[in-house]
């Protein structure tokens, strides 16, 4: 069992080191798979001990780490419940909710939102985007330029699009957004974001007022998709202790 246990350990680190340090945008799967590894690594070192106090502490520890795993199981299955977003209906306006940028150019997760956009508007051509993202760290220009400038190389009509260039998180996204579609006179709404992002973007809505139909945008890498839904449970709860759902 102590062989079992310290290999099981090794491949969580190991593959905890390549999640955090190799790759983009998987850091804090990385870290749940690294706490993970010292989990195992800590039952590697304390079995065959017989004192009564640290058998106790395996057991307060082991009962956490169950409890850790099937409260990020839950969370998880939350997020994939919702995946699939609403049924495609035609509205005044779609909201493009950002994502990263690398300098200017944008990251794989904003590239299948606005992929994702580009069918929807192509399919209701009466439709109008507000493309909203504000311009984070190691962004060279705003997410919402970004997004202007993809959408019209893919054959989206610059009238179509308007820019909202001043939020930080998608709290603001519908705030300043909805800003914008009231001044102009109001109308339907529908949102697009990444498909493990729906379920909270949907809450988001609500939280605002805002009835909308939400359009997912498949995530290209399945192994993405996974990642993002686990820490997306994590980001609910964030959510919720600040009030936002």
């Amino acid at each position: 069992m102590k062989i079992l246990l310290t290999a099981l350990s090794s491949i969580c680190f190991a593959v905890a080191f390549v999640f955090i340090f190799c790759l983009v945008g998987y850091s804090f799967t990385g870290f749940l798979i690294f706490v993970l590894g010292g989990f195992f690594l800590y039952l590697a070192l304390s079995t065959g001990i017989k004192s009564k106090k640290l058998i106790i502490l395996r057991r307060v520890i082991c009962s956490l780490a169950s409890l850790g795993i099937l409260f990020t199981l839950c969370m998880t299955s939350v997020v994939i419940s919702d995946m699939d977003g609403d049924r495609e209906v035609a509205c005044d306006y779609v909201i493009v909710l950002g994502a990263g940028l690398d300098g200017s150019t944008p990251s794989l997760t904003l590239v299948d939102r606005l992929k994702r956009t580009a069918e929807y508007m192509n399919s209701f051509p009466e439709s109008v985007a507000i493309v909203s993202g504000g311009q984070g760290h190691g962004e060279d220009i705003t997410e919402a330029e970004a997004m202007e400038r993809y959408l019209i190389n893919h054959g989206i009509e610059a009238s179509r699009i308007i820019k909202e260039g001043k939020a930080r998180n998608t709290n603001e996204n519908f705030i300043y957004s909805y800003d914008i579609i009231n001044e102009r006179g109001g109308g339907s709404i529908a949102v697009v974001s990444s498909d493990y992002h729906i379920f909270r973007a949907r809450l988001l809505c609500k939280k605002q007022g805002i009835a909308a139909t939400m359009l997912s945008a498949k995530s290209s890498l399945p192994v993405l998709r996974l990642n993002y839904a686990v820490r997306e449970g994590f980001a609910l709860i964030k959510a919720r202790l600040l009030e936002h759902i």
